[in-house]
């Protein structure tokens, strides 16, 4: 094992979460690596759920109930209290895959050249579940990491801070940014957090399509990429649904091909 530990941030996020609350707070208290600090954003609950936080508030850094805009507001808020040099988002209704996760990633990796290290996912459907193995820089957008099995520098997060103009999509905008930009990324061959397919960003998936192509396009500096993903959306979402989004993205795409031929 290295001997230098990194501290990693926790920041769970819930609004009325009771049914879950208890086992995503016990997966992340239960992890065998020791140097975690543990952040609880609670938007307000009225179920019961800050009962269970209190249950356990005196082994959290920082926890707060309060009402906000949504998930990435209160996201954003936990990188801001976070003190640790890397974060991770596990989210309520979602928990480490075993006591073991976090150390399996930090434990025995040297990471000290990377900004983001991810890890694969179990998907969890009411039937069934799958290992979810996303991709790397040439496919992210069409295999995104799940911010639940990730693992990014605090630096990283507070440069790229999640746009909450998108509802549904602003992780995947995190996502570009750090490949747009070339941050140093590793993917590591572990399970890390097990994901509930039913949840929001699932219940949500064609505004999150919708999200997805305007933040491709709105990153125009890696035009290659940005056609990639218009063409991936297109054969997931149909060509009907993106007409509008054509006329409003192909003057720009004009301008830019002819200031790169002058």
């Amino acid at each position: 094992m290295k001997e230098h530990q990194p501290l990693i941030s926790i920041i769970t996020v819930v609004y009325n979460g009771i049914i879950s609350l208890e086992k995503t707070i016990l997966s992340v208290l239960g992890q065998s690596y020791q140097n975690i600090e543990y952040i609880i954003i609670d938007g307000g609950s009225t179920d019961g759920s800050v009962d269970i936080i209190k249950k356990y508030a005196d082994r959290l850094a920082y926890w707060v109930s309060e009402p906000d805009g949504g998930i990435y507001y209160a996201m954003n808020k936990g990188i801001d209290r976070a003190s640790g040099e890397w974060i991770n988002f596990m989210n309520v209704g979602d928990w480490f895959y075993n006591a073991d996760s976090v150390n399996d990633v930090f434990g025995a990796n040297d990471l000290s050249d990377y900004d983001l290290v991810y890890g694969n996912t179990e998907k969890r459907r009411e039937d069934k579940s799958e290992i979810y193995i996303p991709g790397d820089a040439s496919n992210f957008y069409k295999r995104l990491m799940i911010h639940q099995s990730t693992f990014s520098r605090t630096a990283l997060n507070r440069k790229y801070k999640f746009d909450t103009t998108f509802k549904v999509s602003a992780d995947f905008d995190f996502m570009f940014k750090v490949f747009l930009y070339k941050h140093k990324t590793l993917h590591v061959n572990v399970v890390v957090s097990s994901f509930d397919l039913v949840g929001f960003s699932h219940d949500n998936r064609y505004r999150g399509f919708s999200e997805d192509r305007v933040i491709a396009f709105k990153h125009k500096g890696n035009l290659l990429l940005s056609c990639k993903v218009y063409l991936f959306y297109v054969y997931i979402t149909g060509i009907g649904k993106t007409i509008d989004l054509m006329k409003a993205y192909l003057p720009g795409v004009y301008k830019k091909l002819k200031k790169m031929k002058g």
